[in-house]
């Protein structure tokens, strides 16, 4: 029987802010410079094979790295550094609380820093949980992945979680933000096994997002084509592999899932884990509105549901009947 669903206004509450200030926001758009955009449309032009292979870099080319002095700026305090090796090189993190408590993991998303999921950090202490957190290949203060400094996928995301996991005990939550959500949910395919997944603003399906960045250079056609196949071969994977609502067609034993995205986010639009929620057997969806793709990371509602759903007072994974819930959250004048 399909999911029951509900609507609920948020009723206004007393909430402290996060101890951490959030990131400045960064305007969506097609991550590629103007100049770049009109050459690989030169390229085109002559060769749409080409045009493909070149696309397909850069999509692979991460942005430029924050700076340490901004990233520390939004850490939380407290934590011990560690540096772990995987098969693909090296990754750096932090880890907080109490060796033996229940761990919450923290994935970021592509270009990020673990520090931009700092908001969730105290209050999943006071919950009684350790928490560690990381910055993925080629990421923060991470080594590079398999394709140098610049460069890496959401594969080699999944496969370094993995090994974070692998060396900090069993997952009790992972909480993710965008690009880290296909990444867990790829590693939750090969094998991962969390108690609970929190996904705020995860892409759902791989090749859409390829097309529209394909549509953002101007490409078209064999242009496309020749980025897809490129993008298939670099990761290892056919890019349906990659599409969560056939992966849970596919699957059983999901465990209970959280939903968290902004009806105003453009660049994983919300309608994914709209579709995502009415597939899964466990799942609640939580929609904010006028937060976008980052914002919502640091909403104080926002996390204070997600770490609520994580210690179980969540809807999801009751001993009731699974049901995907909607609630609206208003930004406050943000």
């Amino acid at each position: 029987m399909a999911p029951e669903k509900s609507t609920i206004d948020r009723i206004d509450s007393p909430l402290a802010p996060p101890s951490v200030p959030p990131p400045s926001v960064t305007p969506p758009s097609v991550p590629v410079p103007a100049v770049v955009a009109q050459a690989v449309r030169a390229v085109h032009r002559v060769s749409p094979r080409a045009a493909g292979r070149l696309a397909a870099d850069l999509w692979f080319r991460l942005p430029p790295r924050a700076s340490a002095q901004r990233r520390a700026r939004h850490q939380p305090p407290g934590g011990e550094p560690f540096t772990l090796q995987w098969a693909g090189g090296s990754v750096s993190g932090r880890r907080f609380g109490s060796k033996g408590a229940p761990t919450a993991y923290l994935v970021h998303g592509w270009g990020g820093w673990w520090q931009q999921l700092g908001a969730f950090v105290p209050p999943l202490l006071e919950a009684d949980f350790q928490v560690v957190a990381f910055d993925g290949p080629s990421h923060g203060d991470s080594g590079p992945g398999r394709f140098g400094p610049r460069s890496t996928s959401l594969v080699e995301l999944a496969e370094s979680l993995s090994a974070v996991v692998e060396a900090h005990g069993p997952a009790e939550v992972v909480v993710t933000h965008s690009v880290g959500g296909a990444a867990t949910l790829h590693a939750h395919e090969l094998g991962l096994q969390p108690g609970r997944l929190v996904l705020v603003a995860p892409p759902v399906a791989m090749t859409p997002i390829l097309r529209w960045f394909a549509g953002g250079l101007g490409l078209g056609g064999d242009a496309v084509r020749h980025l897809l196949t490129r993008a298939e071969d670099r990761v290892g994977w056919p890019l349906d592999h990659f599409d969560a609502v056939a992966m849970t067609r596919r699957r059983s034993g999901q465990p209970p899932l959280l939903l968290v995205h902004d009806r105003d986010d453009v660049e994983t639009p919300a309608r994914g884990s709209q579709s995502l929620a009415e597939v899964w057997p466990a799942a609640e969806l939580l929609l904010t509105e006028g937060l976008g793709h980052r914002r919502v990371l640091w909403d104080p509602e926002v996390v204070e549901r997600a770490v609520a759903f994580a210690t179980g007072r969540g809807t999801a994974g009751s001993d009731e009947e699974p049901a995907a819930s909607t609630l609206r959250v208003s930004p406050r004048g943000r």
